[in-house]
């Protein structure tokens, strides 16, 4: 996605936390807990109050399981959800989003 000058657009900047259900260390079945920590709207005209208007702070979690690399998720909002996870990224898709974590 290319941006213009003058285009308003939101970046928002999130933690994750995995925690492995099965206790085993492998995340065959895990949790992760997405949390908004900020955002930046750029280009905008005025200054939006980016936190109150959006979820900063707040935990949002999402199930699944990890089964030779390839995710199962039950996502944020109960969608289904996919992805894929190597030694340095995890890469998943949930309601029609791509989000790509590095280590």
């Amino acid at each position: 996605m290319s941006i213009s000058p003058g285009d308003c657009h939101g970046e928002y900047f999130y933690d994750y936390a995995f925690d492995d259900v099965d206790g085993d260390g492998g995340y065959g079945t895990f949790i992760m807990t997405r949390v908004m920590t900020s955002c930046d709207f750029v280009g905008c005209h005025d200054p939006l109050p980016c936190c109150d208007m959006n979820d900063c702070g707040v935990e949002k979690n999402s199930f699944g399981t990890c089964n030779n690399s390839l995710l199962t998720l039950t996502c944020e909002d109960g969608s289904p959800g996919s992805g894929v996870v190597s030694a340095t990224q995890v890469v998943y898709e949930c309601s029609g989003n791509t989000y790509t974590l590095t280590r």
